[in-house]
């Protein structure tokens, strides 16, 4: 007998799940009026997914020709003049400008207006390890580790008095669901939006409980793996084992270090809300990249614009001969990947590329730019049973990373990016360049009208997007919109007998337009805002952008992804 994945649970209260925050509350904290999702529209006609290369305009006022034909979108351009739209109970509008303002109060649906967005963000989101009861309760995210015998390893929020119980409930409900359906618990839904999600990694459990109504179930699922696979890379699975054969209730975090649970907090906080636990600018940028890659793309990897000339010559600088080196990497201020040189018969998963990046991300500064750094890392995608020895310099804004088996290997190493660097400031010219190419913003490159955009190559599991505006929280409600696109209802198209398609799905949502096309080699996502010099953007401009926006990458793939 089969069981589903996934329980529903009618809705009722629990002390398993946070409490609502207000006693007259009538929704649920995060809830979403998708109005008309399912609403079916008309077919696209075309019969190839890849449209002809045409030139972008050059300016930011659009012709009068239309390229919708080109992949048969003209249907569409009727429907998306009654566009769904989300619906929230209190909007908050200014006075004077009558245009919306972001608050927490209305992006969680929560009816408590009394609340600044600070003393919110401070009660129901930001992490707090108090042992105060109510105040874990409030917390709209809780993420829980611990081991198979109920022994805690980490939690988001609340202190060990607090927690205790918890652990204890949760292995009662994942001992008894294996117990009596033979299989591990993965998923209930709880009414009015709330989820837990568990994942079994025995001997360690891993427990996601959200109030957040737009987080989907495997988003969660995808969080999750990526807190186990970080106590990976610092442990590796060989030594957690070992730990928990010796003795069953071993208490994991004597070997945890400080800043692994700082990390642990980190990670939370960006895989969730796409930003770090304080109002950081390079935080929450570096948040909001974390969260598109590993949850909303799950596991694929940034890439950033520089000319393909460029860097091919930057390759050919970064290829060592030395045979202790198993991978190079060349890596932006911004930590996305400029050149990265491996074997052919071995490669490195990008969410073990995606953790390395973020672990050299959370290191202090100024330790980083005096001196050459050399860590083990496990690499468990790659293999979780041993370590691989990473060496790391920061030079003139870049960071050269090279990657050994060898735990000997570092003054090898030392002496291979001595001589990377000196070839490199002998090109000057070529150094000059490829300052001009980072400093350059992608939404200047493209001159179109948009608010943000992500477009993500499937064959090479690379994608590249443009910059997060300078709004506090901007990078928040993309979040939200991103996960409206991709978990909402979507019309397939079939097309070249059943053996392509095209994914359609698009919403409103305040000012802006949230806009999602996917075939089977890429997946395109953009917001846009509905107005553009005070006139109200028609359907047809508004798909005209999506898709001058593809055009132009498919135009611009060389320089824009890591294909050498």
């Amino acid at each position: 007998m089969s069981f589903p994945k996934s329980l529903q649970i009618p809705d009722k209260s629990t002390s398993l799940i946070p409490k609502t925050t207000t006693s007259n509350a009538t929704q649920p904290t995060t809830a979403i009026t998708y109005e008309n999702a399912s609403s079916e529209i008309q077919s696209i006609r075309g019969s190839s997914p890849y449209p002809p290369s045409t030139p972008a305009p050059s300016s930011r006022q659009l012709d009068d020709s239309s390229i919708i034909s080109d992949i048969g979108l003209s249907d569409y351009t009727d429907d998306l003049n009654n566009l769904p739209s989300f619906s929230f109970d209190n909007i908050t509008r200014t006075k004077k400008t009558n245009t919306m303002t972001f608050t927490y109060s209305d992006f969680f649906h929560q009816n408590n207006n009394t609340l600044t967005n600070e003393e919110f963000y401070d009660k129901y989101i930001r992490i707090s390890k108090s042992s105060d009861d109510d105040e874990f309760h409030h917390k709209l995210k809780h993420f829980f580790i611990f081991s198979s015998a109920g022994k805690p390893i980490y939690s988001m929020n609340g202190s060990d008095d607090v927690i205790l119980g918890y652990m204890g409930i949760l292995t009662t409900i994942i001992s008894s669901f294996q117990e009596n359906f033979h299989r591990d618990l993965q998923v209930i839904e709880f009414g009015q939006g709330m989820k837990i999600v568990a994942v079994n990694k025995s001997p360690i459990i891993l427990i996601g409980i959200s109030k957040i109504e737009f987080e989907h179930a495997s988003s969660i699922e995808l969080q999750l793996d990526t807190l186990y696979c970080y106590l990976l890379s610092v442990l590796s699975k060989s030594a957690i084992d070992k730990h928990f054969n010796n003795r069953l209730n071993y208490d994991l975090r004597r070997i945890l270090s400080p800043l692994d649970f700082e990390n642990l907090d980190k990670l939370c906080m960006n895989l969730t809300y796409g930003k770090g636990n304080d109002d950081d600018d390079t935080d929450i940028r570096a948040g909001f990249e974390l969260y598109v890659s590993e949850i909303l793309l799950a596991s694929s990897r940034q890439s950033t614009k520089i000319r393909h000339t460029l860097r091919t010559k930057l390759n050919r600088i970064v290829s060592t001969k030395n045979d202790e080196v198993l991978f190079s990497l060349l890596v932006s201020q911004d930590d996305k990947i400029l050149n990265y040189v491996h074997p052919k018969q071995h490669n490195i998963p990008n969410k073990d590329l995606n953790i390395l990046l973020f672990i050299l991300n959370s290191l202090p500064k100024h330790k980083q730019d005096k001196e050459d750094l050399w860590m083990p890392l496990c690499m468990s995608n790659f293999n979780d049973h041993g370590f691989l020895y990473i060496f790391v310099r920061r030079w003139n804004n870049l960071t050269l990373i090279l990657i050994s088996g060898n735990k000997n290997a570092f003054e090898s190493l030392k002496q291979t990016a001595d001589e990377l660097f000196v070839k490199l400031e002998t090109k000057q010219e070529l150094m000059q360049k490829l300052t001009i190419e980072l400093s350059t913003p992608l939404n200047i490159e493209i001159p179109l009208i948009f608010k943000h955009f992500i477009y993500k190559d499937l064959n090479l599991n690379q994608f590249i997007m443009s910059e997060l505006p300078s709004d506090d929280h901007s990078g928040f409600s993309f979040i939200k919109c991103y996960n409206e696109l991709k978990f909402n209802q979507a019309k397939i198209i079939n097309f070249d007998d059943n053996l392509n398609y095209k994914k359609l799905t698009y919403f409103q949502y305040k000012t802006m337009i949230g806009f999602m096309l996917t075939d089977m080699s890429y997946e395109f996502y953009c917001i846009i805002e509905n107005s553009y010099d005070g006139k109200q953007l028609q359907s047809k401009k508004i798909i005209e952008i999506s898709l001058q926006i593809i055009k132009w990458c498919k135009k611009n793939h060389a320089r824009l992804f890591v294909t050498i």
